[in-house]
Formats: structure tokens, C-alpha cells, sequence
């Protein structure tokens, strides 16, 4: 597991659990591969209609992602998938919001079952 305790303030991620439970907000990123060595991380593509999921982390550039957390796909979010559209986006609840992401955004989620 990868612990960067030290890290600039734009940088996205989950909490850090190595450093500290409460580790007022020093941020953690997982593997590229997932947040255990030889598990393949599963993003927002693998779902289905109905399943509930939690963000854990967001991948791609700085813009993307805080266009991501504008639209509040945070990580720690519980959303569940409303609908596939035909070439692979998702609609996700989020609360009482409905947001709508293409299939290559979602592939960017990685998420875990909430």
C-alpha cells in the first residue's frame, strides 16, 4: 500500500489509514491496481443497474477530477447506479441528485461495495 502522508492540498484521495485514523485530512492514494497487490481495482464499468457502491479513489488529470468532486462524486460517497446507457455511461444517485457520467469517466471511479 502506497502512504504519501505528506502531500499538496489538490491532491484526491481517502484518507490515510497507515499515518493515522484521524489524520486530519492527510490524504492516501491506493495502487494503480487496487489497494492490494494482485487485485485489480474495480471502477464504476464493472456495475450493474441497482448496485450500490462507495467511491474510493479517482483517477486522470487535476481538472477532470475536481470537475468529479464539483459534481460530488467524492471518495467516501455511497452512490448507486440507476442506469447504463448504451455505450457504457452510468446514471448514479448521489443523496437526492442524479448525475450522469460516459464510460470513460466511470472507468476513472474505482469503487468498493457499500
Amino acid at each position: 500500500m502506497e502512504c504519501w502522508h505528506m502531500v499538496p492540498k489538490w491532491t484526491f484521495g481517502t484518507i490515510c489509514p497507515e499515518y493515522a485514523p484521524n489524520s486530519g485530512g492527510q490524504l492516501w492514494r491506493g495502487k494503480p491496481t487496487g489497494t492490494q497487490p494482485g487485485v485489480p481495482a474495480v471502477t464504476l464499468m464493472d456495475s450493474v443497474r441497482g448496485q450500490r457502491f462507495r467511491i474510493d479513489r479517482i483517477i486522470g488529470d487535476r481538472r477532470h477530477r475536481r470537475r468529479l468532486l464539483e459534481m460530488g462524486l467524492l471518495p467516501g460517497t455511497a452512490v448507486e447506479v440507476v442506469g447504463v446507457g448504451a455505450f457504457g455511461g452510468r446514471i448514479l444517485r448521489i443523496d437526492d441528485a442524479r448525475v450522469a457520467v460516459d464510460a470513460g469517466t466511470a472507468r476513472q471511479i474505482e469503487v468498493s461495495a457499500a
